[in-house]
Parts: structure tokens; C-alpha cells; sequence
């Protein structure tokens, strides 16, 4: 997944400084495209030091016999090139019809191969002039969204269909060849070409679906809020939500995809924008519109109670991208105006407990680890530190306050933990064990704990500051006991979705376990992306839950079966509806292949 910026601290009176828009022209301006390019020039001037002219005088056939088919049909041509171009195109847009039909594979893994050993002879010049100019600038931009985000997919790390014909494509090429041989070595330079080629459609998939699932849809939002047209901005609003989730990086909190996209927006739609939202104080018919039509006319279209809150959410997270937007170095994570409506249980109560059920590695690790703190001379930093933490949480669910030897023993654990794992790395493995200590505590303790840290922000002490190592300690706290509260939540709800896909019979009580699912994740910490939040859920659930989520979840294969199911029990719901359901089992099955 592709590394994004770390949001910036909210300072305590934002200046309100314009954002540098960055409009993207062409979808080859994008940072992403961009390195999609030079990897793809790297990987053919690395394989093609010869000239173009003396390629073309190479008559000697190599890799598997279609590939050698297909150079012996085309050995009269002059635009070879191009024509490989065009058929590798042709076996993509196959491919997103049907990714999982082997015959689309099959196809696609040829062409692939054979468009890398003529982009080898030829050079990168070549291959931009007929793939990139001839082929992909005026045509990919017309596919529809759903098929630029299937060949998006495919440069992902998540997704095993790239993988696969990427595997394809080498064993034609004779990657299984010993690389000293020159046949060997010439197969793993192409291979490397056929690795960039595809990256490059897969960038250029995903830079087209953002610009038609946002640039057009802004504007069409932007109209409708002015002109009072309810529809109009319900049906923008759901092509960018749906946009987002098929494009989307899971792994980067939707917060702060959305500020990527708004920034990419000209400054006069940037404003426009944050007026609609409200986001930049000033008032104006878009801005009266768009609350009228979210507070009392978004019940009207989106009519699926949990749809209905999956929109707030997101609504409420293109609320804060903009704020940040706007004002440079406001944290895109900052809570918005407009609190997404409870689903259920009051979200303010303590889940209960939930302990994973024991397995023969679990038992064996406890096991292990106990004999060996028997044993150990000495207590390691690990041991220290769960030590003073835990004192530290239950002073305070008896109603004390932190004196100067607690905190003087935790500073030294975190000395010594800073020492040992480098200062960032020893705070999050602090919280972490905070993580740990609170997951044992009941719903009684974890509200005792909440009602402590109220009466210590409260203390004079405290809030002035004087003791900032009390005051990090407690701050820490305060955002893991409210993350404590979500993991439960997600895990019982979790523990749903894994009883209902043992069901496949019965697609309906997936469908509530996964409605439960989008009731208690919409409420998660908006700083927190939908892999994280599903991968804390599972990890809590234990190693049963995450062997049979692998099972039932596979890949697409299995998500698909799912999904037809589903589809048949919903065929009446919008495609956004559905889609979000397809995003929850993608995001469950990358979850359950995470390593953690």
C-alpha cells in the first residue's frame, strides 16, 4: 500500500491559510502515475540497451510457443508495437468483465508477456507513443468506474489476480530458466517489463476512477446545493461515496483519502466546496441547501437505515478533509459538526469482556512465557513496563490519583523502552500494553477508569500542566479506553459476520451481521482506516476467528459467491448499497491474511 502523509497536529487557533491546490490535468500529472512511468522506463532501459533499429532485425523467437505464435503473425507488420498495445488493452477490459474466468487470465497473462518482449526490443520511447499515447490516453477514461477500479485492484499488494497473472506471464516469458543462462536472464528482465506494464494500467485505472468519481461529481454537487435539486446531490453524493470505496486505500483512514481529493481540486471549487459544507463560516444558499437536505431529505433517498448512517459518516469525514484543507495544518482528523446517529445499544456503555477461546499454540505460548518469567533472573523491559502499567490503571480504578512514584516508575519504563526500540516505536509499544491491561478489565472497571480520568482532567494539578508525565499518561488512556470500546463493539459484531458466512444458505443473516458491522464502525475514531479497525476486531476474536474467516474468505472467488447471495436477497438497492457491502468482506478477508 502506498505510503501517506501522517496528519499534522491541530494547532489552537488555525490560521486560515489557502491549501496549494494541485488540479490534475492529465492523469499522468498524479505522484502515483508519475512513479508508475519511471518504474516502467527503469524496467525497459535496463532490459533494452540495444537500439530500435537493431531490434528490429532480431528474427530468433523466444518464450512459450503463443508467444512465439504471436510474433510469427505479426512478423510482416510495422506497427507490431501498437498492435500488442491494442491486445493487451482488449484482454484488460476482458478481464474486468470477468476477473475470475480463467480463459480472461489466460489472455491476459499472454499479452502481457507478449507486449513486455516488444517493449524490451523497442525501448521506452516506443512503448509511450503506442501504449500510453495511442492506446490507454483515449480510451481508458471511457471504461465505466467499476471496471477502472477492477484494474485498479491490480496493482495491489491485497490482491492475488495481479499476483497470479503477473506468475502467468513469467512462465511464458521462461522465468523457470536458470537466470545464468542468457535465455534465463533475458525472460527476468522482461518479466520486470510485464511487472511495470501492469502497474502502469493499474495507476492509470485508479487516477480515471478518482476523476470520474470526484472531479465531475464535486461540480455536480456543488450545482445541486445551490439549486436546491435534493436528487441531484443525493445521486453526487453516492457516486463519490461508492468511488471511494472502490478506489480507496483501506489501509489509509478515509479522513485523509478525502483530503488528498479536495486537494486536488482548483481554489475556487475548494472554497465552493467548504461553503456547501459549512466548513468555512461563511453562509450562503448552498450552504442552507445542503443542511436542509442532510438533516431532513437524505432519509427520503437513502432509505436503508445503516446506508443511511454510512452516508452521515462519510458526509462528516468530507467535512473535516475540507477543514483541513482549508486550513493548513488543521489535523484532517478533527471531529466534525454533525455526530453520526446511534445504532443499538447506548455507544457510552461498556461492552463486556470478550476473551478468546483457548487453542493448543495459545495455551502452549502462555505456557512458555510463564515458565520462562520463572526462571529469568531478572524481569525483561516488556515485563517491567506491563507491571507499572498495570498498578498504574488499577490505583486508578480505585478512585486514587497517581503520586510521584508512579510516575517516576513509569518514566523509567519508558526510558528504558525508548532506549531499547527508539523513542516512536517505544511509545506505541507503551500503548500497546495499555491496549493489553485494558482488554482483562470488566465494563464496572473500564467506567470507573472513565469517571477517574474525567476527575483527573479536572485537577488543577493536572491541567496546568505542572506534571506532564502524568498528563501524557492520562491522555494515552483517555484515547485507548475509547479505542478499548470499539474494539469490543467490532469484535462482538464481528463474531456475527463469522457465524452467518458458515450459513451460505441463508444470505439474509449475513446481510444483519453486516449491517451490525456498519452500525458499530461508523462510530470508529476517524483517524483509524477500515483494515486497522477490522484487523483489531479479529485480533481480539483470537486465532479460531482469523482460521475460519481465512477459510470462508479466500479471495475473490469467495467473496463473489458471498456476494451473489447477497444480491439476490438485496436486488433492489442501489449499487453503492451493494458495494459497501462488497468493500466489508474485501476488508475482512485482507484482514484475516494480515500478518500482526
Amino acid at each position: 500500500m502506498r505510503t501517506k502523509r501522517a496528519p499534522a497536529e491541530v494547532p489552537v487557533s488555525p490560521p486560515p491559510v489557502r491549501q496549494q491546490a494541485a488540479v490534475i490535468a492529465r492523469a499522468e500529472q498524479h505522484p502515483d502515475v508519475e512513479a508508475a512511468l519511471h518504474a516502467l522506463r527503469d524496467a525497459v532501459t535496463q532490459a533494452a540497451p540495444r537500439t530500435p533499429e537493431a531490434s528490429r532485425k532480431t528474427t530468433r523467437y523466444t518464450g512459450a510457443r503463443p508467444l512465439q505464435n504471436i510474433a510469427r503473425a505479426q512478423r510482416h507488420s510495422k506497427d507490431v508495437l501498437h498492435q500488442r498495445a491494442m491486445g493487451f488493452y482488449k484482454a484488460a477490459i476482458a478481464l474486468s468483465r470477468d476477473p475470475n474466468g480463467a480463459a480472461s487470465q489466460k489472455n491476459a497473462a499472454i499479452m502481457l508477456a507478449a507486449l513486455a518482449q516488444r517493449a524490451e526490443a523497442e525501448g521506452y520511447e516506443a512503448v509511450e507513443k503506442d501504449l500510453v499515447k495511442r492506446v490507454m490516453t483515449p480510451l481508458l477514461h471511457s471504461l465505466s468506474l467499476e471496471a477502472l477500479c477492477q484494474l485498479a485492484r491490480l496493482n495491489d499488494r491485497d490482491d492475488g489476480l495481479g499476483d497470479q497473472i503477473l506468475h502467468d506471464a513469467g512462465k511464458l516469458l521462461g522465468t523457470d530458466k536458470p537466470p545464468q543462462t542468457a535465455d534465463g536472464a533475458q525472460a527476468r528482465r522482461q518479466s520486470n517489463v510485464a511487472s511495470a506494464l501492469l502497474g502502469l494500467l493499474a495507476e492509470l485505472s485508479r487516477e480515471h476512477a478518482r476523476a470520474a468519481s470526484w472531479d465531475g461529481q464535486v461540480a455536480a454537487a456543488l450545482e445541486a446545493a445551490r439549486n436546491g435539486q435534493h436528487q441531484r446531490l443525493d445521486a453526487a453524493l453516492r457516486e463519490m461515496w461508492q468511488g471511494d470505496l472502490l478506489a480507496g486505500d483501506i489501509g489509509t483512514p478515509r479522513s485523509q483519502r478525502l483530503k488528498e481529493l479536495v486537494e486536488r481540486l482548483a481554489p475556487d471549487q475548494q472554497d465552493a466546496l467548504a461553503r456547501m459544507l459549512g466548513t468555512d463560516g461563511a453562509v450562503d444558499a448552498a450552504t442552507i441547501n445542503f443542511n436542509d437536505f442532510t438533516l431532513r431529505h437524505l432519509g427520503e433517498f437513502e432509505t436503508d437505515p445503516t446506508m443511511h448512517r454510512q452516508m452521515l459518516g462519510f458526509i462528516e469525514h468530507l467535512r473535516a478533509a475540507s477543514r483541513a484543507t482549508l486550513h493548513a495544518g488543521t489535523n484532517a482528523f478533527a471531529p466534525a459538526g454533525q455526530p453520526v446517529p446511534q445504532s443499538g445499544a447506548d455507544a457510552s456503555v461498556f461492552p463486556a469482556r470478550i476473551t478468546p477461546p483457548a487453542t493448543l499454540g495459545s495455551t502452549f505460548r502462555r505456557l512458555r512465557q510463564s515458565v520462562a518469567s520463572t526462571f529469568r533472573r531478572k524481569a525483561t523491559t516488556r515485563d517491567a513496563a506491563k507491571t507499572e502499567i498495570n498498578k498504574a490503571v488499577l490505583q486508578l480504578i480505585a478512585g486514587g490519583r497517581l503520586d510521584a512514584t508512579h510516575v517516576q516508575a513509569l518514566q523509567s519504563v519508558n526510558d528504558k523502552l525508548a532506549d531499547k526500540l527508539g523513542r516512536s516505536k517505544g511509545t506505541t509499544f507503551q500503548g500497546v500494553l495499555v491496549q493489553e491491561a485494558l482488554s482483562r478489565l470488566s465494563p464496572d472497571q473500564l467506567g470507573q477508569l472513565r469517571a477517574s480520568l474525567t476527575a483527573a482532567r479536572n485537577d488543577p494539578h493536572v491541567s496546568t500542566g505542572q506534571d506532564t508525565g502524568v498528563k501524557a499518561f492520562y491522555r494515552m488512556l483517555e484515547t485507548r479506553l475509547d479505542r478499548e470500546a470499539h474494539i469490543r463493539r467490532g469484535a462482538a459484531a464481528l463474531n456475527e459476520v463469522l457465524a452467518a458466512l458458515q450459513q451460505p444458505r441463508h444470505p439474509e443473516k449475513l446481510v444483519t451481521a453486516l449491517d451490525l458491522l456498519a452500525d458499530v464502525h461508523v462510530q470508529a475514531p476517524p483517524q483509524q482506516s477500515e483494515l486497522d479497525y477490522y484487523a483489531d476486531a479479529l485480533g481480539r476474536l483470537g486465532d479460531t476467528a482469523r482460521a475460519t474467516l481465512q477459510k470462508r474468505l479466500k479471495g475473490r472467488e469467495d467473496i463473489q459467491r458471498h456476494m451473489r447471495g447477497i444480491r439476490d436477497e438485496l436486488i433492489h438497492e442501489p449499487a453503492a448499497w451493494l458495494q459497501y457491502r462488497h468493500g466489508q468482506l474485501n476488508t475482512l478477508s485482507v484482514a484475516a491474511r494480515t500478518k500482526v
